[in-house]
């Protein structure tokens, strides 16, 4: 399996008022991935921000749960898996 070549996470989704939008950025700061522009703060808007800003977690996740090789690092994955679907739907 390749490598993963892009940026890595933690990604993180944060509302910036003056440009409407919800800003993705990387590293707990202020260096920023894309911008999802926010119409009257949609709840779609909102759920796209948040799915993009877990993608580094849920590709891990899944990498956790394809080479888990064992009934306790499956569980262990699992559990990780479900976390990070909390995140990516803001819960």
């Amino acid at each position: 399996m390749a490598s993963a070549t892009h940026t890595p996470g933690p990604w993180e989704a944060k509302f910036y008022a003056p440009g409407d939008s919800y800003r993705i950025t990387y590293f707990g700061t202020d260096n920023w991935l894309a911008d999802v522009w926010v119409d009257d703060a949609s709840a779609q808007a909102i759920a796209d921000a948040r799915l993009i800003a877990a993608a580094p977690d849920l590709l891990d996740a899944l990498e956790r749960l394809v080479h888990s090789d064992n009934a306790f690092a499956h569980a262990d994955a699992l559990e990780h898996a479900e976390t990070v679907i909390d995140k990516a739907k803001g819960n």
